[in-house]
């Protein structure tokens, strides 16, 4: 009889030990399931999230690909030069420096590449009518040679990169860029989609034969305001197909070979090289040439 009662006794604690079993089981299941649920969940909206972003990002890389083009334009239309009024690092002419440093046109300051020499080297002088020396083109009185090789002027032209001097074209694009950016990214036209928070962009500019690669560092942190999800951005990146380290090359080219050799023509048809020209457009303001280079392999929109 006490056998018996054991033998119940073990079948109860094995049947009650298999339905703990079941149980255990069945809620761990149940938690997997809860979990794994959940984690799609997430993942669903961080998807959805990052969808909905993207037509923030590109506009965003839209700005940028569109400062790069404005900068480049500026420095073009202003003999390589963007002014800090611009968003450049060159301090603005005033209006009596007109004829000296610049000379207006299309309602732009350009600045003088090439300038008159300031000083009087030897024989040389920069004053009409003495300019570039009184017995010009002769040495001296007693001699019948003539010379064209000398310093009849200076180049004015801002350096390409920033390690070869303050100022250079590199820099300027880089800070007309990042001071622009903030009225480029017009945030009012996702306010109904989403909260907006701007950090001040970083930019870096690679100047290339072909191209001109841009990427700058944007912290931006843009927040669902139903959801309250947030996700945060800040690389973005433009290339302009432009030519723009050999054009500048060119540019230089014609400066030096018009300042040491005063019977160099710029706007001469042989000068031309690889689809780029030059033109001169004569006494655009008193007696000063305006120089005009094109590339037709270059477009800008």
């Amino acid at each position: 009889m006490a056998a018996k009662s054991l033998k119940s006794q073990v079948t109860m604690l094995v049947t009650i030990g298999l339905a703990l079993f079941i149980i255990v089981s069945l809620v761990l299941y149940i938690s997997k399931l809860s979990i794994k649920k959940q984690s799609q969940q997430g993942i669903k909206k961080v998807q959805e999230t990052a969808i909905e972003i993207q037509p923030a990002k590109e506009f965003v890389a839209k700005c940028l690909d569109k400062l790069g083009k404005d900068a480049v334009i500026l420095l073009g239309e202003q003999g390589g030069y963007i002014y800090t009024s611009q968003g450049g690092t060159l301090i603005d002419y005033v209006e009596s420096d007109k004829g000296l440093f610049f000379v207006k046109h299309n309602g732009l300051n350009v600045a003088y590449d090439i300038a008159p020499p300031r000083f009087a080297a030897s024989q040389y002088s920069s004053e009409i009518p003495d300019y570039p020396w009184k017995l010009f083109p002769y040495k001296n009185a007693d001699s019948n040679e003539e010379i064209f090789d000398g310093i009849f002027g200076i180049s004015n032209l801002p350096p390409l990169n920033s390690s070869e001097g303050p100022n250079s074209i590199q820099i300027q694009i880089e800070s007309f860029i990042d001071k622009n950016m903030a009225d480029c990214i017009d945030t009012s036209i996702f306010q109904k989609q989403f909260d907006f928070i701007t950090g001040q962009s970083k930019t870096s500019v690679v100047i290339g034969s072909d191209d001109l690669s841009i990427r700058s560092t944007i912290p931006i942190t843009i927040t669902n305001p139903v959801t309250k999800e947030s996700v945060e951005v800040s690389d973005f990146s433009a290339n302009l197909n432009i030519r723009f380290k050999d054009i500048y090359f060119y540019a230089k080219e014609l400066i030096e070979n018009d300042i040491k050799n005063i019977k160099f023509d710029i706007g001469e048809i042989n000068n031309s090289k690889d689809s780029m020209s030059a033109k001169v457009d004569r006494d655009i303001y008193l007696n000063d040439g305006l120089i005009i280079i094109t590339d037709e392999k270059s477009l800008i929109n």
